[in-house]
């Protein structure tokens, strides 16, 4: 009996990391815990799961352009300014042409 407990208590345990592995690795989980934070009217905890988000591989323009809005109303202005140029550089609609 206690074998069977151990083997299902470290099969258990195995699939805990696996799937704790591939949750960690998915952007998209720091993008809504961002903007929860931005509800509960928490900018700068916004910004660390936002840049997580980036960190972890999101190429999302409109994470940029939020991340532009969020830091420039902190009193980022030059931080915001970066994040927008990357938002218009990944961005699919192209509003402005190079004249």
């Amino acid at each position: 009996m206690v074998k069977i407990f151990h083997t299902v208590l470290m099969s258990c345990i195995a699939l805990f990391f696996c799937a704790h592995s591939v949750y960690a690795e998915d952007p998209k989980i720091h993008i809504d815990r961002g903007n929860q934070y931005l509800i509960n009217d928490r900018p700068f905890a916004a910004v660390e799961e936002f840049k997580l988000a980036i960190e972890k591989g999101s190429n999302d323009p409109v994470l940029f352009r939020n991340m532009s809005i969020i830091l420039y109303d902190l009193g980022f202005p030059d931080q915001a300014i970066d994040y927008m140029k990357k938002a218009l550089s990944i961005s699919p609609c192209q509003i402005f042409s190079a004249a």
